[in-house]
């Protein structure tokens, strides 16, 4: 939730690309997706909001569509975006931007602090809480751990969560309109914060490539970006170590497991778009080996063979077979599609392919096997 308070029935927003601004609180939600945070609201116009007219009367609620994180009932809201005419559902308000605000009544309050938001705290307890504390109610419960005691009929362990939801919604929000901030939409910022959690904001300002190792769906151009806006060198040796691990992952997506060196460096200079640095990348990338993120498997006559340490051969003790590579990857990886590699251990002549898949335990199968398969039949065991 947001401290800034806005003004009830100021004047709206209109930007040159004609989005519209409203204030206003959600009364109910519709419908929302937690992965895509494709959301269907029913939001209460506040007074003083320009709105289309709904016959020949001014519409007491509109449907809000768009994509948030957790929308609440009885949550006060600034929305920004445009009327749109729905060919099934009508006139609806398509919003690009939600940004969660404090209530500024105590009615607002009463019905923000007995949404299923607060578990416990029905209509009647809100109420008393409001009116022991005011509009000022929020600011409180955050920065004073007494000012709910005596208050009828809130059990401690009740008041307790209370504050800490109201707590981690406020830090929650002020992180996810930081986030935007940088110019990430509400999904990407979702999917931050929930990676990074409370130390969102530190991580990021410490280095900001971070994103592309840690966070599904972020990658190494959109982590250059935050961080050349942030002010972040070009030459900057996170940059370097960035498109080093990026150029080894693009590598790997397109079936090289390993890359040779010569190769890995002139491909990172011309990701980052930098000249003569290939004695600072060569740095960079002894650290990454020092860090284990980076391993050297073997030498051909293109050079010292790099690969992403998550790529290196193992051996499981249910496998039947002779050493193989895989693929498993990061946790916050999406799960890639199923592959078939090539076993290459030179600790076993049998040639093979092991088969893979995110969901299945690995399994060799030797060449020749394969050479008998039947392809026309369709009951062969594959």
């Amino acid at each position: 939730m947001d401290a800034e308070k806005g003004t009830p029935g100021g004047p709206q927003e209109t930007s040159a690309e004609g989005l519209q601004t409203l204030l206003g609180t959600i009364e109910v939600v519709t419908f929302t997706n937690a992965e895509t945070l494709y959301s269907v609201l029913r939001v209460r116009p506040e007074d003083g909001q320009v709105l289309p007219p709904d016959g020949l009367f001014r519409p007491a609620r509109i449907t809000a569509v768009g994509r948030t994180p957790g929308p609440e009932v009885g949550q006060r809201v600034r929305i920004t975006g445009r009327w749109e005419e729905h060919p099934s559902h009508g006139r609806q308000f398509s919003f690009e931007a939600l940004e969660p605000l404090a209530p500024i009544d105590t009615e607002g309050l009463v019905i923000y602090l007995s949404s299923p938001t607060f578990h416990g705290i029905g209509p009647t307890i809100a109420q008393r809480i409001v009116d022991r504390l005011g509009t000022n109610a929020l600011e409180l419960i955050r920065e004073d751990p007494t000012c709910l005691k005596g208050i009828r009929g809130l059990r401690p362990e009740t008041a307790d969560a209370l504050r800490q939801t109201v707590q981690s919604s406020l830090a929650a929000h002020q992180t996810l309109s930081w986030l935007r901030s940088l110019g990430l939409g509400p999904g990407q910022s979702a999917r931050i914060h929930a990676a990074l959690g409370e130390a969102t904001e530190d991580t990021i300002k410490d280095d900001p490539y971070q994103l592309a190792r840690l966070v599904d769906g972020i990658g190494f151009a959109t982590a250059d970006r935050i961080a050349l806006e942030m002010e972040f060198s070009t030459e900057d040796p996170r940059r370097l170590a960035a498109g080093l691990l990026h150029t080894l992952r693009n590598s790997a997506d397109s079936g090289h497991t390993f890359l040779a060196e010569p190769a890995l460096l002139d491909a990172a200079a011309s990701v980052l778009a930098l000249e003569d640095c290939t004695a600072a990348l060569r740095a960079e990338l002894v650290a990454l080996r020092a860090s284990e993120e980076v391993v050297i498997e073997g030498e051909n006559e293109e050079g010292r063979r790099e690969a992403l340490s998550h790529l290196l051969p193992f051996q499981r003790s249910d496998f039947i077979g002779p050493p193989m590579i895989s693929l498993p990857r990061p946790e916050a990886a999406c799960s890639p599609p199923r592959k078939i590699l090539t076993s290459s251990a030179s600790q076993s002549k049998l040639p093979g392919l092991v088969l893979w898949s995110p969901t299945t335990s690995p399994a060799w199968i030797p060449l020749e096997a394969i050479s008998s398969w039947d392809v026309g039949s369709p009951n062969q065991k594959r």
